[in-house]
């Protein structure tokens, strides 16, 4: 049986601790993607760049100027080793493993516990999507032609979907669920952009399946 080397998962950040070791640019990247997601992160360098010290300024991040040493992974979720050296990047990532905490080490992806995906966030529609670190710049075109091409059409149809699924999940059968939703999804993709789905033809499809 062949094994692929990252399992993709969404991870709640909200109430995690988060690490950042490094002040450089790949670092201010790291924290530009990670802030929006949670504000519990601290950043550790001996040095930041102007960007990254800009960033943490206006935006109040915990950080200290000084090496990295064991301590700082007290009461943290996760890392990011982010700094210029892959020797300090390891030593990150084995003081991670001892502490069972998850670490991306940017330079090594083959000792690092998780990856970051390029992604694209339209309200709740999340798109992720990696090559395994075989070209991270291949990663970042799909995602901004999926931006171009795709994003509005189906946030649109998550809204509705989302919608009709808070009023009518627990009416419809299990056994009719998935046939269900496949219908309702055809009937707003062949009305889109339009009205998307009339009511009539709501109550329609939800009453074949609750009598």
């Amino acid at each position: 049986m062949s094994t692929h080397n990252g399992f993709p998962i969404i991870l709640n950040l909200n109430q995690m601790s988060i690490l950042l070791v490094g002040g450089g640019n790949v670092a201010y990247r790291k924290l530009k993607i990670l802030y929006p997601y949670t504000k519990r992160i601290t950043v550790v360098s001996i040095s930041l760049s102007e960007h990254i010290h800009q960033f943490i300024n206006k935006n109040n991040i915990n950080h200290f100027i000084k090496p990295f040493d064991n301590n700082d992974l007290n009461n943290k979720d996760l890392c990011i080793a982010a700094t210029n050296s892959k020797e300090i990047n390891h030593l990150i990532y084995t003081n991670c493993s001892q502490k069972k905490i998850w670490c991306n080490t940017v330079t090594d992806n083959e000792n690092s516990h998780f990856t970051l995906p390029a992604f694209l966030q339209e309200k709740d529609l999340q798109i992720a999507i990696s090559t395994g670190g075989k070209s991270p710049l291949l990663a970042r075109k799909l995602r901004d032609e999926l931006k171009m091409n795709f994003s509005k059409k189906y946030q649109d149809i998550l809204e509705i979907l989302g919608g009709i699924r808070n009023n009518y999940l627990h009416q419809i059968p299990e056994s009719s669920k998935k046939i269900f939703w496949e219908e309702i999804y055809q009937a707003i993709i062949e009305n889109y952009p339009m009205n998307y789905m009339s009511k009539d033809q709501l109550k329609q499809i939800i009453k074949k399946y609750t009598g």
